[in-house]
């Protein structure tokens, strides 16, 4: 008998072909199931490999990678009798910032130094000084290596010479710090962030 090729009758869409992530740092990944005509399938059967170990199943999941290196993510999509799938390459990198504050009780502002030659997604991330937080807003994006400057006009918080902003995870867990000698910055206080190999602390 003769075959024929038979048409994919559903389309998975896991996201972007590739991005790069943060050692430590929960990510967000959402897929969509389309059928033949393009429309969305919502009842569909979505299940996750992110490529070191870990599975989960939902439309949009979070999961957290604790070591640098290479990651291949598999999307498995099914509708009835019919399957898709989708990947995206992941590049998993550790942390490096420098955190700068200047200004004086009235105005102050903190400076956020993106240390790798990467672009970075800051959304939900928040930065604590003197007792107050401030959450970063969805889409913040810092350049490689570029600065984003916080002035306390926006965030309210007041962070002059003597006060050590500190940086956390959207999901809560300190980004841990290392302090660097401020000597080279005489009228500002640095510190530098790095996550440790002990970040499998942190959870999925």
């Amino acid at each position: 008998l003769a075959s024929f090729p038979v048409e994919p009758q559903i389309f998975a869409d896991a996201g972007p072909s590739s991005r790069v992530v943060l050692v430590g740092a929960p990510t967000t990944f959402s897929g969509i199931v389309w059928g033949i005509k393009k429309e969305p399938i919502e009842n569909a059967r979505m299940v996750w490999g992110f490529g070191d170990g870990g599975i989960t199943e939902g439309k949009t999941v979070i999961h957290t990678f604790y070591y640098p290196g290479d990651y291949t993510i598999v999307l498995d999509a099914s509708s009835g009798y019919y399957t898709a799938s989708d990947r995206v390459y992941i590049t998993a990198i550790t942390p490096n910032f420098n955190i700068r504050t200047g200004g004086d009780s009235t105005r102050s502002f903190i400076a956020i130094e993106n240390k790798t030659s990467n672009e970075l997604d800051l959304s939900g991330w928040q930065v604590s000084a003197n007792g107050k937080t401030f959450i970063l807003p969805k889409n913040t994006i810092l350049g490689a290596r570029k600065t984003l400057v916080l002035p306390s006009e926006i965030t309210k918080l007041v962070s002059p010479e003597g006060i050590t902003p500190e940086l956390f995870f959207p999901n809560g867990f300190p980004v841990k710090p290392d302090t660097i000698n401020p000597t080279s910055f005489p009228v500002e206080k640095i510190q530098k962030y790095s996550t440790p190999a002990d970040a499998q602390v942190l959870h999925t």
